[in-house]
């Protein structure tokens, strides 16, 4: 029965003792685009694990599409932070701030005018502080070290491309079982239904690969 029903089983000590030693590591698209989102020791150790499984790692075909296709968005995206987070303190907050202080600008005994000069005080080391965190941030648009460490360990461990014949086979069982919603991927369907068929099955794409 297990054999038949296997995801509803813990997986005993040496199952796991057995994958560890002679399983495969393989990487969607967003595992490998969040080296972009860690910090630069999170990014640094993740790089150093998946140099230390080399022998063990795959990439398949449509993954890696889709990490190529992604990376440009996802590194400006951080950039956009910085300024999402500049117009938060220097607008948004500052609105808001003053706002609630107005409210008691009557109070007999409250100084809502000195508690705004600290406030300034505040936003302006705050505002200080985003540029000098930005002006640190990496430059992956100049000299990108993750594709580079990327491309070496995957350079001979990556998944072959399907034929069109393959993918409309794939296109046309994944629209029967995005209907009964049966995973992998159904989930995801309004979010990439704009994106094309490859875009909307492709996590049935690197099922079918691994």
């Amino acid at each position: 029965m297990k054999s038949k029903f296997i995801g509803y089983y813990e997986p005993t000590k040496d199952e796991i003792k057995n994958s560890w030693e002679k399983g495969i590591f393989a990487f969607d698209a967003n595992a490998l685009l969040n080296l972009y989102r860690y910090s630069s020791q999170t990014r640094e150790d993740f790089i150093l694990v998946l140099k230390a499984l080399k022998e063990k790692l795959f990439l398949p075909f449509q993954a890696a599409a889709e990490f190529h296709s992604n990376r440009n968005k996802t590194i400006e995206k951080t950039i956009v932070d910085y300024e999402n987070i500049n117009k938060y303190i220097s607008n948004d907050l500052d609105d808001t701030i003053n706002e609630k202080l107005n409210q008691y600008k009557k109070h007999p005994s409250i100084k809502i005018d000195t508690i705004k000069i600290f406030f300034k005080e505040f936003k302006d080391r705050a505002l200080q502080e985003l540029i000098n965190q930005k002006d640190s941030h990496p430059n992956f648009n100049m000299v990108d070290s993750i594709r580079e460490n990327i491309t070496d360990l995957f350079g001979n461990l990556l998944g072959e491309e399907m034929s069109n014949e393959d993918l409309k086979k794939i296109y046309q069982e994944g629209e029967e079982r995005y209907k009964e919603r049966i995973p992998p991927g159904y989930a995801d369907e309004k979010n990439k239904e704009k994106k094309g068929q490859k875009h909307i099955y492709g996590d049935l794409i690197i099922w079918k690969e691994l």
